[in-house]
């Protein structure tokens, strides 16, 4: 989604309840936006008075229904002041944590869906359907019933579709609003109506508002309901309970499209730095394909990464761990985080976000036909924190050929309370390699001593604390053999161990 400005308006929604609205503009933290409006389409008009926070005014002279009303306070924010990032509220919403509007932008920009509306009014969180965590910790609820009491809303998707339609009064605007979005792949599928999932520590109702209601308890509101859902008949040809629910697994194709295609990971991560970690040997054809690649996508997500490739330039078994701890040793030290990345996985859909605590990204492998790895696997493509990878003090140096140094690599999480989180959508391609615990020169030998090192760890026949000794602060000795500065952000290292 294209970027204009990164502005933040906010407009509140009243009708004749000047309480009410003094509570709401009261809660908002105006220094963590750029404007304040407010849209009064009742008869009393109380919002001039009420606050120097207030940017502008708009007072209706009579009563023109909810969507003009939001009508007014988009094209507002949008022509008038030239904001992108959009909330509305109504007069019954409270902020309680003045970090709401951040985390709602950052939701967006994270997950690709930039219409997001605060689901958990009047025990609304009864009806979640589904959930969804990024690495990053951005954390979405999906919920069966859609919701407008609060919500964000980017400039282009008003640009794109347009704005409420003002044919319905005071009734299922916003439900014909998510559905035509919904039509038009700019969010998830109707009856997936997406909310940060713990919305509640940062927003709450009035109590009591829900059923003082200046509109639902007028004497019209039961016609005008009619009269709006004969109207959605009529443009869509449906009315909403003839709506399908298309099931988890298109709730997931649709969050794979909206983060490809709409997502701005970029802004996300744009105060860090990744180092990319290859360890390696004796895959030239993987090699060759993976770097040019990686190269390419991960420039969609981190503007600033650096990729490490370190070679095992001898005979001895194979010792991903101790490579993965040497790339550690050499990344640059702007470096706020890692990736440690098997040469042999490309990333067909995959987040390389900073990650809120240790990740494994690689949970859907080709080589497994596409299956959900089983939780406890830190193998394949892994996130670290710098600060939460020295915590556990990297890998284990001492496991040689296939196997095992993962498992321990994750018990050293658990230890370390740092309980890794598995991506539920990360998707790889596996490209074809000989496994080396079959045919001439197996490893299986060493494979059954890694298997046995690591049960001792688990099952507390080594030190228990053993991990604190072997690691980074126990890197053996090593040697560069060559250095090849492949571009200017991939280095080819070649070392003996």
């Amino acid at each position: 989604m294209e970027k204009t400005s990164s502005k933040i308006g906010v407009a509140i929604i009243t009708y004749n309840r000047p309480d009410y609205f003094k509570q709401v503009v009261d809660s908002i933290p105006k220094e963590k936006i750029d404007v304040l409006i407010a849209v009064n389409d009742g008869d009393n008009h109380y919002t001039r008075g009420v606050s120097n926070k207030i940017d502008f005014h708009i007072l209706h002279k009579e009563q023109l229904g909810v969507a003009k009303t939001k009508n007014h306070a988009l094209e507002c924010l949008i022509e008038k002041y030239n904001c992108e990032h959009l909330f509305l509220i109504e007069d019954d919403i409270i902020i309680k944590d003045h970090n709401v509007f951040d985390e709602y932008i950052k939701a967006a920009n994270s997950t690709g869906i930039h219409h997001l509306c605060y689901e958990k009014v009047a025990n609304n969180e009864k009806t979640i359907k589904a959930k969804y965590e990024q690495p990053d910790g951005v954390k979405i609820g999906f919920y069966h019933n859609p919701q407008g009491a609060f919500m964000y809303i980017n400039a282009q998707v008003v640009k794109k579709l347009g704005f409420f339609d003002e044919s319905y009064l005071n009734a299922f605007e916003h439900v014909d609003f998510a559905y035509n979005l919904a039509k038009n792949r700019l969010m998830p599928p109707f009856w997936y109506f997406p909310d940060l999932l713990e919305s509640e520590k940062y927003l709450t109702d009035i109590k009591g508002s829900s059923e003082n209601s200046t509109i639902t308890n007028k004497n019209k509101y039961k016609e005008n309901w009619q009269k709006s859902a004969h109207s959605f008949v009529q443009k869509w040809g449906i009315f909403t309970n003839q709506i399908p629910d298309l099931g988890i697994e298109s709730l997931e194709e649709q969050l794979v499209f909206l983060q490809s295609t709409y997502s701005r990971k970029t802004l996300v991560n744009s105060n860090q730095m990744l180092s990319i970690i290859i360890p390696y040997r004796d895959r030239e054809f993987a090699l060759k394909q993976i770097v040019p690649f990686l190269q390419g996508y991960i420039k969609r997500q981190i503007l600033n990464f650096e990729i490490i490739i370190v070679e095992q330039d001898n005979n001895k078994p194979f010792n991903k761990g101790f490579l993965n701890n040497i790339g550690y040793s050499l990344k640059n030290t702007n470096s706020t985080y890692v990736c440690f990345h098997d040469v042999d996985l490309i990333p067909e859909f995959s987040d390389y976000s900073f990650p809120e605590m240790p990740s494994h990204i690689s949970s859907h492998c080709s080589q497994f036909k596409y299956a959900n790895i089983a939780d406890k696997i830190m193998g394949g493509v892994i996130l670290f924190q710098n600060s939460h990878f020295e915590k556990v003090n990297g890998f284990s140096n001492e496991y040689w050929g296939w196997g095992k140094e993962d498992d321990d690599l994750y018990t050293r999480c658990v230890k370390e309370d740092l309980e890794p989180y598995k991506h539920p959508l990360g998707r790889f391609y596996s490209i074809p390699h000989k496994h080396r615990l079959i045919g001439e020169n197996s490893e299986k030998e060493y494979h059954e001593k890694n298997g046995q090192r690591y049960n001792d760890y688990l099952n507390g026949k080594l030190d228990n604390l053993y991990h604190k000794k072997d690691g980074l602060n126990s890197l053996p000795y090593y040697e560069i053999v060559e250095k090849k500065d492949i571009s200017t952000n991939v280095t080819h290292y070649k070392v003996k161990i």
